[in-house]
C-alpha cells in the first residue's frame, strides 16, 4: 500500500464527518475516523493483521461503516488474499442486497491480479492480463506486450482485443506464415473490429481450404466489411454447406439479403443443431418471428443446442437465458457446465450477488471472468 492511497483513506475519513453535525455529533465521527486514520497507517507499514483488529474495533462500533470496510477488506488482501478478503467483504454484507461496489471491485482486481501472476491455467492467465489492460493498468498491458511481440499467439490475440495495432498487424502476419487451417488466426481478427484485416481475409475467401473460407466469411460479417460483399456472393454456390451457411451469415449481417432463402430454409430443418445454426447467423436483426425460434430452442433436449439459444437469448431475455443456464450448470457434462458459467458472465450477468457466487466457482477460467466483469461494471 503507497502513502498516497493511505492519505487518501484518511481523506476519505475526515470527509465523510458530516459539515452541519454539532461538536457533540461530531465526537463520535471523529473517533472513528482517527480509528481508521491509525489502521490505515499500520497497514502502510506493513502490519495487516494489526490493520485487521482495528478495522474489527470500528466495524463493532459502526457495522455500515464503508469506510471501515475498505479497511478490513485491504488488511485481508494483504494478508489472506482476494479469498479471504471476499469472506470479510460477504460477511460485512450478510443478508443486505445493495452491494458496496467500490470494496468489490477491490476484492476483483486483486483476484485479477493474482490470477495474472500465478496462475498455471493459461488461458485464465491472458484473460485476467487482458481484463486488467482494459481497466487501464499499465502492468498488465505491458506484460501482454512482451509476450505478444514474443511469439505467442494467445498473447497476441489478447492484446490485439485490446485494441493494439501492432497485434493486429502480428496476426495479419500470421496468415500467411502458417499453412493448413488458419481459423483461429481468422476468428480472432473478427473479434479485433479492426478493418485492417479486411483486404486479408477478402483475400481468404479464395483459399483452397473450405474451413478457411467459412472462418473468412464469418469474420468479415463481423467486421462489418461491406466492401467484401462482391467476394461473398459467390460463396453461396459453394460446395461446402458450412461455407454457404457463414457466406450467408454474413451477407444478412452485412444488410444483404441473397443468403435469406438458404438461412430461412434452414430454420425449418427437422434438426435442431441445424436450426440453431441458422438463428445464429440471423441473429443481426433479432425481430420477433426469430426471438421466437430461439425461444423454442431453449427446451431442446440437446444441452448444446439449449447453450447456444441461452447465450443467443440472452440479450433479449435475460431471465429466460438466466434459468436455462442455471440448468446447464448441473449437467452431467463437465464442459457443459464451464461453458454456461463462462455465458452466463459474459452475456447474463449483471448484478453484482451473481457475479459474486461465480467468484467462488470452481473453475478459474469463470472466477476471472466474473471479476473482470465487475470491473468492467464498476469504472
Amino acid at each position: 500500500m503507497t502513502f498516497r492511497v493511505f492519505f487518501a483513506a484518511v481523506a476519505l475519513c475526515v470527509a465523510a464527518l458530516p459539515a452541519a453535525a454539532t461538536s457533540q455529533d461530531q465526537a463520535p465521527a471523529r473517533a472513528e475516523a482517527a480509528l481508521l486514520a491509525e489502521g490505515w497507517a499500520r497497514l502502510a507499514k506493513g502490519d495487516a493483521a494489526g490493520a485487521a483488529v482495528i478495522a474489527s474495533q470500528a466495524l463493532a462500533r459502526e457495522p455500515l461503516s464503508a469506510a471501515a470496510l475498505v479497511l478490513a477488506v485491504d488488511a485481508d488482501l494483504a494478508r489472506g488474499g482476494a479469498s479471504a478478503a471476499l469472506n470479510t467483504y460477504e460477511r460485512w454484507l450478510g443478508a443486505r442486497r445493495l452491494d458496496d461496489a467500490y470494496a468489490l471491485r477491490r476484492v476483483a482486481r486483486a483476484l485479477l491480479l493474482e490470477s495474472s501472476r500465478k496462475q498455471p491455467n493459461a488461458t485464465a492467465r491472458l484473460e485476467a492480463l487482458r481484463a486488467l489492460a482494459a481497466d487501464g493498468d499499465p502492468d498488465a498491458a505491458a506484460t501482454l506486450e512482451q509476450a505478444a511481440f514474443s511469439g505467442s499467439f494467445a498473447d497476441t490475440r489478447a492484446l490485439a482485443l485490446a485494441g493494439d495495432e501492432r497485434a493486429v498487424n502480428l496476426l495479419i502476419g500470421q496468415l500467411g506464415s502458417i499453412p493448413g487451417s488458419k481459423s483461429p488466426i481468422i476468428s480472432a481478427l473478427g473479434d479485433t473490429g479492426s478493418k485492417l484485416a479486411v483486404p486479408h481475409l477478402t483475400a481468404l475467401l479464395a483459399d483452397p481450404d473450405d474451413v478457411n473460407r467459412a472462418a473468412a466469411a464469418d469474420a468479415l460479417g463481423r467486421l462489418g466489411a461491406t466492401e467484401a460483399i462482391p467476394q461473398l456472393k459467390p460463396l453461396l454456390k459453394d460446395s461446402f454447406f458450412s461455407v454457404r451457411l457463414k457466406a450467408a451469415g454474413a451477407l444478412y449481417r452485412l444488410n444483404d439479403s441473397s443468403g435469406l432463402p438458404l438461412l430461412t430454409d434452414l430454420t425449418l430443418d427437422e434438426h435442431a443443431a441445424i436450426r440453431v445454426a441458422a438463428a445464429r447467423e440471423l441473429a443481426s436483426q433479432p425481430d420477433a418471428p426469430w426471438q421466437s425460434l430461439v425461444r423454442s430452442l431453449t427446451n431442446d433436449p440437446d444441452p448444446v443446442v439449449r447453450l447456444e439459444a441461452a447465450k443467443l437469448i440472452a440479450p433479449y431475455d435475460q431471465p429466460l437465458a438466466k434459468t436455462v443456464l442455471d440448468g446447464l450448470m448441473r449437467d452431467s457434462n463437465v464442459g457443459i457446465r464451464e461453458a454456461a458459467s463462462s455465458v452466463l458472465v459474459e452475456r447474463v450477468a449483471a448484478d453484482f450477488a451473481t457475479l459474486r457466487a461465480l467468484l467462488r466457482s470452481n473453475d478459474v477460467a469463470v472466477r476471472v471472468k466474473a471479476a473482470g466483469r465487475i470491473l468492467e461494471l464498476t469504472r
